[in-house]
């Protein structure tokens, strides 16, 4: 043996003869979390073999065909996954990771040859739905047995039972100079409050059912409708709210534009804008007629200064001073408003039409 000829040494015979370091596995977003898996566990069992630099795991979701999402279920049941570090020293290589459940043994339910319609043959029930033209669903039940029946009858006869049991409502209130009860004590009187939009052969049914509403029942009436016919209003003695608009305006923009949709010449002249605006002025008009005070014939509230605002009750009538919140509303379908004070104020509302 020469001196160049050196025996090996056993720790690089040892090094040469070790398998290669294996590359951490990719991040998979469906790896259990385990108990004994904190993020510092790993760091403390190399600790002991030395100051080496654990490399981190990567955070980002691999990319490639072989993701399996809900978008491909099929690519990512036929792949298998490979064990992780973590699985193959707690024992969990044999998991089944199986994120999609076994498809059910029940076949679909059975389609009819005719589009938009089903039938139920086979069923106790022999029940077929067919959809209309017009989007209506046709249901027909040719009944085979009892077994509708046994359903439906326990829940009618138990609603009509309840209802047997439970206390009779009060009496309406009749005054007694139409013939109701002597004695008989009224209602507490109410701030109903009536939004009619339209000419004058729609607001005069309404002045009628006013003066009923405050000379027989006592309560407080209050007509929200277009300053043209306040002095209708006021001569009948019923309190008046203006809404703003133009009822002569509104009338001839429907006499032009019968149809649901305006005509060219409608819409290049501006009207669908200007009536546009009309229609946000009732809105407005119709909100501030339930919870304002006076007669909604001075400036916007919104709109106002202090000083103009505090100023316009000296100019009104002391029964106007009194402030005024619906408790009801009663009110004709082109009025557009009536439907969302109520729901903002949680008031019953009554439509009606002249």
């Amino acid at each position: 043996m020469t001196h160049d000829e050196r025996p090996p040494n056993s720790g690089e015979a040892q090094r040469d003869n070790s398998p290669p370091p294996q590359q951490p596995p990719p991040y998979n977003e469906n790896t259990p979390e385990l108990p004994g898996d904190a993020p510092g566990s790993s760091a403390q069992q190399h600790g002991a073999t030395g100051n080496e630099e654990v490399p981190e795991r990567p955070r980002t979701k691999p990319e490639g065909s072989t993701y399996a999402g809900s978008y491909r279920p099929g690519e990512g049941q036929s792949l298998s996954r490979p064990a992780t570090a973590a699985q193959s020293q707690h024992g969990l290589n044999n998991l089944d990771h199986d994120d999609h459940s076994a498809p059910a043994d029940h076949p679909p339910p059975a389609y009819s040859e005719f589009p938009g319609t089903l039938q139920d043959e086979g069923g106790q029930l022999g029940a077929n739905a067919t959809v209309a033209d017009d989007g209506r669903v046709n249901i027909r039940i040719d009944q085979k047995s009892r077994g509708l029946s046994q359903l439906i009858v326990p829940q009618l006869q138990r609603q009509l039972t309840r209802v047997q049991h439970e206390p009779a409502p009060p009496p309406p209130y009749i005054p007694e100079s139409l013939g109701g009860a002597p004695g008989q004590k009224p209602p507490p009187p109410f701030n109903i409050v009536i939004q009619v939009v339209g000419s004058r052969g729609d607001v005069q049914p309404f002045v009628a059912l006013g003066k009923v509403l405050k000379d027989t029942y006592g309560h407080r009436v209050r007509l929200a409708t277009h300053a043209t016919f306040k002095d209708f209003v006021t001569e009948n003695g019923l309190e008046f709210f203006s809404i703003g608009g133009d009822p002569a305006e509104l009338m001839a923009f429907m006499v032009k534009n019968p149809g649901l949709m305006p005509g060219f010449d409608t819409l290049r002249s501006g009207e669908v804008g200007k009536r546009r605006r009309g229609i946000a002025e009732i809105l407005r008009g119709t909100w501030r007629s339930c919870i304002e005070t006076g007669d909604g014939l001075g400036v916007d509230p919104l709109k106002q200064t202090i000083e103009e605002w505090m100023g316009v009750e000296d100019q009104l009538p002391d029964e106007l001073k009194k402030p005024f919140v619906a408790d009801a509303i009663i009110a004709n379908p082109p009025s557009f408003g009536h439907l969302h004070c109520a729901e903002k104020l949680g008031i019953p509302l009554h439509m009606m039409f002249t």
